[in-house]
Parts: C-alpha cells; sequence; structure tokens
C-alpha cells in the first residue's frame, strides 16, 4: 500500500506501543492486522552509517515500506550530538543515500534540550542547530502549559510546500489518539502561556530579592539581578512591585542608588515626605 510503513523503536516500551496501538484502532474503528505497519525485529538496532542498517532499509523497501520512524535519533547515531560534522556525515548523508537508493522516506524523533530562556522554537531541540537545515521537514510537538491535555504541533520547517501554521490536539492518554480542535487560537495560547511563565517568574524573584535586600542593604538593580540570576526586566517587575507594596525603597547613598528594606509605617512616611519635599530620596518605583 502506499501508505506502509515501519517503526524502528529504539526507546520506550514495545508492550505500550502494542496497547496504545490497539486503543488508537480501536477509537478510529480500524483492525490492527489491517493496518499498513511495520515494526523492527526485537533488538535490531543499529547506526545510520553502518551496511546493517542499509540491509534493513532495502528489505524494507522491497515490502513497499514508503516511511521509517526512527525512535529515538540517539539509538540510531554514534557521533557527538554538538558536532554539525559529525550530524551531517552520520545522519543526513547515510539517511539521504537510502533515501535515494531505496525510494524511503525517513522520519526521525529526537529530543529536546534543557528548558532555557534563551532558547525558544526549533532552537529547543538538543544538540546542533545544523539539524534544523540539514532537514527537509521539521515539526516540534509541545504540551501546552495552559491545559495538560492539550498539544501544539509546529510546523517549523517545510522545505517543499507552503507553510502552515500550528495545530492545537487534544492527547487522549488511554486510546493514544491525537484530535484536533477545531477552533485553535494557538497565538493566543502561547502569549498566554508566556505571561504566566513571567509572572510566575516575577512572583519567585520578588521572595528572593526581598531577603537579598535584607542582607545587603543598598545592593544596586543590577547587582540584584545578578544575584538572583534572572534578566533585568524580571528585577525591575519584581522590585516594583515590593515598592508599591512599600516593602522596599531607593535611596542614593552618595552617587550609588541602591534598594533598602521599608520595615516600618514611620519609615515609609519619612521616605515619602522627604521625597515631596525634594530631598534626595527617591519613592519607590523611581529612576533605576
Amino acid at each position: 500500500a502506499g501508505g506502509t510503513h515501519a517503526t524502528m523503536e529504539g526507546e520506550g516500551s514495545r508492550g505500550m506501543f502494542s496497547r496504545r496501538l490497539d486503543g488508537a484502532a480501536a477509537k478510529l474503528d480500524l483492525e490492527v492486522a489491517k493496518l499498513p505497519l511495520y515494526m523492527q525485529s526485537p533488538g535490531f538496532l543499529t547506526d545510520f552509517s553502518s551496511p546493517e542498517f542499509d540491509d534493513a532499509v532495502a528489505a524494507a523497501a522491497a515490502l513497499k515500506i514508503k516511511l521509517i520512524i526512527c525512535d529515538t535519533l540517539g539509538y540510531f547515531f554514534v557521533g557527538e550530538e554538538n558536532s554539525a560534522k559529525d550530524f551531517k556525515n552520520l545522519v543526513v548523508r547515510p539517511l539521504k543515500e537510502a533515501a535515494r537508493r531505496h525510494g524511503v522516506a525517513f522520519l526521525v524523533i529526537h529530543h529536546f534540550g534543557k528548558p532555557s530562556e534563551t532558547r525558544s522554537d526549533q532552537h529547543k531541540t538538543r544538540g546542533t542547530s545544523a539539524m534544523f537545515g540539514d532537514f527537509d521537514l521539521f515539526l516540534r510537538l509541545e504540551r501546552d502549559k495552559t491545559d495538560p491535555a492539550m498539544r501544539i504541533l509546529y510546523f517549523d520547517k517545510i522545505k517543499d510546500a507552503p507553510e502552515r501554521e500550528p495545530l492545537l490536539l487534544r492527547f487522549d492518554k488511554e486510546s493514544g489518539v491525537f484530535t484536533e480542535e477545531l477552533v485553535a487560537d494557538v497565538e493566543s495560547r502561547r502569549l498566554d502561556e508566556k505571561a504566566a511563565q513571567e509572572a510566575a517568574k516575577v512572583a519567585e524573584a520578588t521572595r528572593k530579592i526581598l531577603s537579598l535586600i535584607t542582607i545587603h542593604p543598598g545592593i544596586t538593580t543590577n547587582e540584584v539581578a545578578s544575584e538572583v540570576g534572572v534578566r533585568k526586566q524580571i528585577a525591575l517587575k519584581a522590585l516594583d512591585r515590593l515598592s508599591v507594596e512599600g516593602r522596599v525603597i531607593q535611596q542614593r547613598d552618595g552617587k550609588k542608588l541602591g534598594w533598602h528594606r521599608s520595615t516600618t509605617p514611620s519609615q515609609r512616611a519619612r521616605a515619602e515626605e522627604l521625597a515631596k519635599e525634594g530631598a534626595e530620596v527617591p519613592v519607590p518605583g523611581g529612576s533605576r
């Protein structure tokens, strides 16, 4: 059949995969035995660049298999994943050559790297950035932070077809079925998620900053951001919150503008009084 495909499963439980397949087939009213799906023999895993892998692809092509799913990259790749040279020589070239020789396409599954504020979109993928440039298709499936049952499928790169908007999918763990949501405002959900993440960072930073100012009175905004380990923007939002609540004030000591605890109503009243009189004591939320 034109849609016949094979899965080379290196990661996960074969039994779990079988149960999920049975559940999905039942949900979709399909017969598993009639599905155009093959799996490799138990225990067979080899590198993309090995003769054994090419033999396996040739055998798959003889069965009219058109797509081979490799789960996951690390089980088929012996090189350094952060090396663009290793990735090209041990992954891209062997797969492109096998595809050309046998008429088979490959879908390679890979993991995200460690969460980082500096990584977004395709850059969340672990390993060399050459992956994005070398593959013809680059998909990214992420959990929706606002709803544990939802996933968002991003089409970061489609080389030979028009660009597509992300898909919002509902995932049923019991059946293993993804269902596309008909009304999907993915961009709005992303903005809501980012706002929630930033609010959580500000709340956490606020707690740490209050303790820091107690221990180090006179500390500057830049020093606060550095010590707490957050972007200056997050530190400013946390300091503004503390200022509005009357828990900290800024005072100038010579040329240095630092933060201090404002622990009593009389101290806060005095600071406000001096500010109104034009004294060298900035009011909360003043210049940085």
